[in-house]
């Protein structure tokens, strides 16, 4: 076997990068994958931690379909709780405080035991471009040959196909796909105050050629910024000047691979690893308005779209100047080291302001600054270049995924990652995409945003942006997603019992929602009502329809669901306590599939239909949606326009 040729190349070790390679490995094809360092390796450059509201909702989806996150996020959790458990299930997320080395150390382990994957220390700076000679692409300059190229192209550039690329070293390597994962290291900078370097997150190097080469392809680039906050040292911390935030006891983690008995491990070590909640003061906010200008983020040193739902200590101070506080975490980074991140001191300042600020703090002193705060911005391609199966759309076999693409987070770049790889094994095939809905996903609806609406700043996933967020629950995520892993090859054996076992019980509960409880002391002890109230007997279904019944007090005292875990003992009960909402939302979902299915020519030019209006007309041609749902959720376009495309096209 040639060692220099692969059916895939994955560009970049970060968290989509490591998802991409291992779902093409395991789905039998031979994977290169280049990091700028292997010891970037789903390196935790910014928050010591997985999950939180809707992250954790990608998180268990990325599980479902058989990914790595929510298996690594468990091993190398040190505290683990619930977010939003006094709101309705469809928004409870799990969150886990992460021991970064090991997140890093064990995910690298995961890659180097993967059969068919190859990891590489090289800097990609090139990304190789050839013409498709039949079902493959061929280099008139090498010879060369990729792999097959199943998706249609723009007919304007449909001789454009990805072969390979080119590292740092002048080696060439060859493949059919390539996916670019490469996170915020293209032409990346890290700004402090006034000073500037050329740099990736946490002193890694830059990848200073491959934008270059993107654009010499003709896509689309954009500068976008994001920044971290300074980590400090725990023995210079005042504690008591601030509350404990512990973990809490979950239901099950993040993977269904994960067993009880580990899970237990994590919730009895977690006591030894807690937050702390604190807060900024006037004196802290008055510090930052006198030297907002020597900010990095406000001087004008950098020419960049920072992200809205993310922003810096001086973008809060500045947006909600009305506030006299805002609320931040010391979060431990790890089991085997004294530093504590401070979340929610995300700044660009010098480094001089920088100890001012965090020394106004409560407890916070005598604080000792271990790693300055960075401001870092960085190359991101534009995603309405891109279809809804990640690859470009005028060069067949180069997907993108993950920050490059212009989210924000470890879990959306995971998410996005999976689907790049699961993707083009299927280009690879000449097989039809893996394209998931809004309405059977939360990695349907980041993807779809994406590619469809665009972002003109980093994107971060909100339960609030799924439209059917009552149905896409964390808690429920195998059972809308685990079959497609299944179908593809990506769910393992022990996957594949798990999910059998809970589709087993989630009948036999059905069965027994029907049975009836007589109307006695311990029915309604349960439904927290007197007695008195009772005039007949209720079936299970009905009980737990009452807002105040718990299926955990109703199985504790009649013994009902035997063997029945209790993760799928609360899927039952929100099922239940859903009933009505979720049989509108499917209402809803039917009406859209009728649109889904009606299909739009790719070739055809919008400027032709004069009775759309021309800004719908543009977006049309610029993003060329695929169905008649997917032109309605563009930016832009009105229900008039969609009346236009549904008359003329039908």
């Amino acid at each position: 076997m040639d060692s220099n040729k692969y059916d895939a190349i994955v560009v970049g070790g970060g968290h989509a990068g490591v998802e991409a390679g291992l779902a093409l490995a395991r789905l039998g094809k031979r994977v290169l994958l280049c990091a700028m360092s292997l010891e970037s390796i789903s390196f935790m450059a910014c928050n010591p931690n997985i999950g939180g509201t809707a992250k954790a909702h990608l998180v268990k989806e990325i599980d479902a379909l058989g990914g790595q996150m929510g298996v690594n996020a468990d091993r190398a959790a040190i505290q683990i709780k619930t977010l939003n458990n006094s709101k309705g299930a469809a928004v409870h997320s799990l969150r886990a405080q992460a021991d970064r080395h090991k997140y890093h150390i064990d995910m690298k382990s995961v890659l180097e035991r993967q059969v068919n994957l190859h990891l590489l220390e090289s800097e990609v700076t090139e990304i190789l471009v050839g013409e498709r000679v039949g079902d493959k692409a061929e280099s008139k300059a090498s010879g060369k040959t990729g792999g097959k190229a199943g998706v249609a192209l723009d007919t304007k550039n449909k001789d454009k196909c990805v072969i390979g690329v080119k590292t740092e070293f002048g080696e060439t390597f060859y493949a059919g796909a390539v996916v670019v994962a490469s996170g915020v290291y293209l032409n990346s900078d890290i700004v402090i105050g006034q000073v500037k370097k050329r740099s990736g997150p946490s002193s890694f190097a830059a990848a200073t050629k491959l934008s270059d080469s993107l654009r010499a392809l003709g896509v689309e680039l954009r500068r976008f910024q994001t920044s971290t906050p300074p980590r400090i040292l725990k023995r210079s911390i005042d504690f008591s000047k601030f509350t404990r935030s512990g973990g809490e006891d979950v239901l099950q983690g993040f993977s269904a691979l994960t067993a009880d008995s580990e899970l237990k491990k994590v919730l009895k070590k977690q006591k030894n690893y807690p937050c702390y909640l604190g807060y900024t003061n006037e004196k802290t906010h008055e510090i930052i308005k006198q030297n907002i200008k020597s900010s990095g983020i406000f001087s004008g040193a950098m020419d960049s779209k920072g992200p809205r739902y993310c922003p810096s200590i001086e973008e809060k101070i500045v947006r909600f100047e009305e506030k006299q506080r805002h609320q931040i975490f010391l979060e431990p980074e790890g089991e085997n080291t004294d530093e504590y991140y401070l979340q929610g001191i995300f700044t660009g300042l010098p480094t001089n302001i920088q100890r001012q600020v965090v020394q106004s703090i409560e407890g916070l002193e005598s604080a000792e600054i271990m790693r300055y705060a960075y401001a870092i911005e960085y190359d991101a391609v534009n995603s309405l270049g891109v279809n809804p199966n990640l690859m470009h759309k005028k060069i067949a076999g180069l997907f993108f995924a993950g920050q490059v693409l212009g989210s924000s987070g470890y879990e959306e770049a995971a998410a996005q990652g999976l689907l790049a790889g699961i993707n083009a094994k299927l280009f690879l095939d000449a097989e039809s995409p893996l394209i998931l809905k809004r309405e059977e996903s939360y990695i349907g609806v980041l993807i779809d945003d994406l590619c469809l609406k665009g972002v003109d700043e980093p994107y971060r996933m909100m339960t609030s942006r799924a439209e059917h967020r009552l149905f896409l629950r964390q808690d429920n995520a195998d059972l809308r997603l685990s079959q497609y892993a299944i179908e593809l090859g990506l769910a393992c054996e022990s996957r594949k019992k798990l999910f059998k076992k809970r589709q087993k019980d989630i009948q036999k509960a059905d069965k027994i929602l029907q049975t009836v409880l007589k109307p006695d002391a311990r029915l309604a002890d349960v439904l927290g009502v007197e007695l008195g109230v009772l005039k007949s007997g209720l079936s299970v279904y009905e009980a737990l329809k009452r807002p105040k019944t718990c299926i955990f007090k109703l199985n504790s005292t009649y013994n009902l669901f035997k063997g029945v875990p209790k993760h799928t003992l609360f899927t039952i009960q929100s099922n239940v306590k859903y009933s009505g909402y979720l049989a509108i939302s499917n209402a809803e979902m039917a009406k859209e599939k009728a649109l889904a299915h009606f299909s739009l020519p790719q070739n055809f030019d919008y400027n032709s239909l004069k009775n759309l209006r021309l800004e719908a007309r543009e977006k049309l041609n610029k993003i060329k949606p695929q169905t008649l749902d997917q032109a309605k959720r563009i930016t832009g376009i009105s229900p008039a326009d969609i009346t236009v495309l549904l008359l003329h096209f039908k």
